[in-house]
C-alpha cells in the first residue's frame, strides 16, 4: 500500500516546509516501537551514541551512552526538511537545562540520520527493554518510556533537578527535561503540529516544536500514555522525592565541613554520621543544617 502525504507546517521557523513523502506501509495499527526506528554507534570523536529517527516525518534525536556526557543539551531534529544530506550537517535544535531552545547547523554522527532515512520503508521494531548507557526505555502499551536516573543536587538549599525522560509515540516524543520543562514534536494524520490535551502549550522556533511543564505532563498526560494509574506514578514521584531529600542528608553528613557548622545536629553511630537535630535534617522541609 502507497501512501502519499503532501505535508505543511504552518509558521514553522524558516518557512520551512515538511517535504512530500511516499510512504510503503501497512494498514495495520502501529505502535511507537514500529513507527520509530534507531542506530547506535560512534560519531565523529568517538562517542557511543543511540540515533532515533521516526519512519513517517523524519524527526530525529539522539542519546549518548558514555557518562562524561551525561547532562549535555538534548538534541533534536524537528522533521526531514531539517535534515540536509550531503557534506553540510543537517540543522538541529538544542535544548538546555532550563528550557532554552537554540537552533544550531550541526548535528554529530549524521551518518546516522542517511542510515535511518534509508530504511524508512523497512518494516523493523524497537526491543521491548532497551539500555543505552544510563538512559533505561520501556515499553508501555502502545508508547516507550526512557528515563534517566542521573539528577543534580544542590547542597545550598538541598534542591534537585527532575529526572529525564523521554516518551516515544506513534505521533512523535516528549521529553521532559531536567529543570521541569518538557519539548515535545508531535503530528497528527495531516502533519501539522500536535498539542498535548488539557495543559498549557508554548509554541517555540515558529511552530517547530512545543514547550510544557513537567508536572502537568507528568499528572495529566503520562497515566493515559503508559497506561498506569494517576495514583501509581504519582507514588514513583513521592519515593523519588523522598529518595533525593534523605541522599542530601548524607551527603552533608559525609562532610566534615558541613557538621562542623552545627556540629550538635549531628553524632556518630555505628552505621556513620547521622542527623539527630530537629525535623529531618533537610532544608526542603523547613529544617537548617547551617543554622539561622
Amino acid at each position: 500500500m502507497m501512501l502519499v502525504v503532501c505535508l505543511g507546517l504552518a509558521g514553522q521557523s524558516d518557512g520551512r516546509q515538511m517535504k512530500l513523502v511516499e510512504l510503503r506501509h501497512t494498514s495495520r495499527k502501529l505502535g511507537a516501537n514500529e513507527w520509530w526506528d534507531a542506530v547506535t554507534g560512534a560519531d565523529e570523536y568517538g562517542d557511543l551514541v543511540t540515533t532515533f529517527m521516526h519512519k513517517r516525518w523524519g524527526m530525529a534525536f539522539q542519546l549518548y551512552h558514555d557518562s562524561r556526557h551525561t547532562y549535555l543539551p538534548f538534541r533534536f531534529i524537528p522533521n526531514l526538511s531539517y535534515v540536509s544530506g550531503g557534506e553540510q550537517r543537517p540543522e538541529a535544535i538544542m535544548m538546555f537545562g532550563p528550557g532554552e531552545l537554540e537552533s544550531v547547523d550541526y548535528w554529530f554522527a549524521s551518518r546516522h540520520l542517511d542510515e535511518l532515512n534509508q530504511a524508512r520503508e523497512v518494516d523493523s521494531v524497537l526491543p521491548s527493554q532497551m539500555e543505552m548507557g544510563g538512559w533505561r526505555g520501556n515499553k508501555y502499551g502502545d508508547n516507550m518510556m526512557f528515563e534517566h536516573g542521573a539528577v543534580m543536587l544542590s547542597q545550598h538549599d538541598d534542591s534537585f533537578t527532575t529526572p529525564r525522560q523521554l516518551v516515544l509515540t506513534s505521533d512523535g516524543f516528549i521529553y521532559m527535561g531536567l529543570a521541569g520543562i518538557a519539548v515535545s514534536v508531535l503530528y497528527d494524520e495531516t502533519g501539522k503540529m500536535k498539542y498535548l490535551p488539557n495543559i498549557r502549550a508554548e509554541p517555540q522556533h515558529g511552530g517547530a516544536c512545543v514547550l510544557y511543564q513537567n508536572f502537568e505532563i507528568r499528572e495529566k498526560v503520562l497515566p493515559q500514555l503508559l497506561s498506569l494509574k494517576a495514583s501509581v506514578i504519582n507514588k514513583y514521584w513521592q519515593s523519588f522525592t523522598e529518595t533525593l531529600k534523605l541522599e542530601a542528608v548524607r551527603q552533608r553528613a559525609n562532610n566534615p565541613l558541613a557538621r562542623s557548622i552545627m556540629p550538635d545536629n549531628w553524632s556518630k553511630r555505628k552505621d556513620g554520621w547521622t542527623w539527630v537535630g530537629k525535623g529531618s535534617g533537610n532544608m526542603q522541609d523547613g529544617c537548617l543544617p547551617y543554622g539561622e
